[in-house]
């Protein structure tokens, strides 16, 4: 039957796709406005102040990156639509796309006021809280990767010492790390209080049973859901984000490119350097202000 379906939809001769014919009720693209519907596409059936809404909507939460992609998306359509004789020519030209500087897609970093009001309270208690405090703290204090937070174990936490052992995503090196007072405290807190009991060796499990490690998803929701509130959206709100926050925190602190990759784990300057840039950036807009 699977087959049939897709047969059924298999152009003539020409072996492209079979369009479907057009009925009195079409638009300027020559397809019905039902078939459009049906097909998941937006449709000359809508009136035009919900398209409006629509694409209103979408340039208050998408960012310009992700607008100028499905920008270009949407004119290589039409011009296939055109090259097929299906729409009318010059519809493609007339779909307007942001224009996107260069590291326009780095994200800017939450403040530091931003990120301490993400941080759930020291004096919160419930599993949930003292967990996401202490990955959260390791994210922006530390600047660690997601992957870095997740793949942390109970063994890697030297006490006696107060240091961390971290395993560097993308080298795979292992790098000892001071265990920060405010941070450790945090750590030690969940171990003992909201840690559920069970045989996984990583640090950070889930709330629930089957207890296991954190997946990247998870994470992601766990940092996404916090820093929506704080910066809204269409930005950048992954753990990756608290990671710029960190770097932006040692810029303006007056950390120079070396150390600040020293603390990031960084090897190369030029890497870097791309951290820098939003930190930079805001500081120029800041003055100019002033000025």
């Amino acid at each position: 039957m699977r087959g049939s379906k897709i047969s059924s939809r298999q152009s003539t001769r020409d072996g492209g796709w079979r369009w479907p014919r057009a009925r009195s009720d079409t638009g300027t693209s020559g397809v019905s406005s039902s078939t459009w519907t049906n097909r998941g596409i937006l449709s000359n059936a809508l009136p035009p102040v919900t398209s409006t809404l629509i694409f209103h909507h979408l340039g208050q939460t998408w960012s310009r990156v992700a607008l100028s992609s499905t920008t270009g998306a949407l004119r290589a359509w039409f011009r296939h639509c055109e090259i097929r004789g299906k729409t009318r020519a010059g519809l493609a030209d007339s779909i307007l796309a942001p224009r996107i500087y260069r590291h326009e897609g780095l994200p800017l970093g939450l403040t530091w006021e931003q990120v301490k009001g993400i941080i759930p309270d020291p004096r919160g208690d419930k599993p949930f809280q003292l967990r996401d405090r202490a990955i959260l703290l390791l994210l922006a204090v530390y600047g660690l990767r997601s992957g870095e937070v997740r793949r942390l174990r109970l063994e890697d936490i030297d006490w006696g010492k107060d240091r961390l052992n971290v395993v560097r995503s993308k080298s795979w090196r292992r790098e000892l790390l001071p265990l920060e007072p405010l941070t450790g405290n945090a750590i030690a807190r969940y171990l003992h209080q909201g840690r559920p009991k069970c045989d996984s060796r990583c640090v950070f499990v889930t709330l629930k049973a089957p207890f296991r490690p954190l997946s990247a998803g998870a994470l992601y929701h766990l940092v996404s859901h916090r820093v929506l509130s704080v910066v809204g959206p269409g930005k950048s709100r992954g753990p990756h984000a608290l990671r710029h926050a960190c770097a932006r925190r040692l810029v303006d602190a007056g950390l120079s490119l070396k150390e600040i990759g020293d603390d990031l784990g960084h090897r190369s300057p030029d890497t870097t350097r791309i951290y820098g840039v939003p930190a930079i950036r805001d500081r120029a807009a800041e003055m100019a202000a002033v000025l």
